[in-house]
């Protein structure tokens, strides 16, 4: 029996500051287990709405990261890359590789600068990480130690452990809304671009 992962669109982590995570996907068929809404989680893709004046540092042409993760069980991969960024529309290329082990699956999309997390707005996260209702934890994961914020997604249900890494998640714990399925990610490698 065949059935798919469909898209999960979007993920709000909301405090004092919104902080959003952008998520995205396509199908993929996993051992004929209905798995609703996963795939590639454009991970922070984390909008900080900063209602102060953070400064808005771009991210890098070659910002690279891979995340293990787990969905219902089932284990993954997924790589994110900026491969290029096209300067009159202000926009980056998104790179995105997901495989639940049946052969990697990878998509393209353009994405605003307001997007993509920049080294600024984590870095004011960090800072006020208590006025967004969040907690300083310092995560060890395969690609090393970080001090992070650990911030609650809006349904209270789960969590996203923010860093000065690209794309920002270093840890997440998050409850597909649909499936009720836990989604668990942790970063194992990262090369910050040029």
């Amino acid at each position: 029996m065949m059935t798919h992962i469909a898209i999960i669109t979007e993920l709000k982590i909301i405090a004092p500051l919104e902080v959003f995570s952008k998520l995205s996907g396509h199908n993929k068929t996993i051992r004929g287990k209905n798995m609703k809404n996963l795939m590639s989680i454009t991970l922070l893709s984390v909008l900080v709405f900063l209602n102060a004046k953070a400064a808005s540092a771009m991210p890098s042409v070659g910002d690279w990261v891979r995340y293990d993760g787990i969905y219902s069980a089932h284990a993954f991969t997924l790589e994110q890359t900026l491969t290029e960024y096209d300067t009159s529309a202000q926009k980056f290329k998104l790179v995105e590789t997901v495989d639940f082990g049946q052969g990697p699956k990878t998509t393209e999309s353009w994405k605003a600068l307001n997007e993509l997390a920049s080294t600024d707005m984590v870095e004011y996260v960090l800072a006020h990480c208590a006025e967004q209702k969040g907690t300083l934890e310092r995560v060890s994961v395969k690609a090393g130690s970080f001090d992070t914020c650990k911030l609650p997604t809006d349904d209270g249900k789960g969590t996203i452990n923010a860093a000065p890494v690209p794309f920002a998640i270093v840890k997440a714990h998050i409850i597909d809304a649909k499936t009720g399925q836990p989604v668990d990610l942790e970063l194992s490698s990262y090369k910050n671009g040029q």
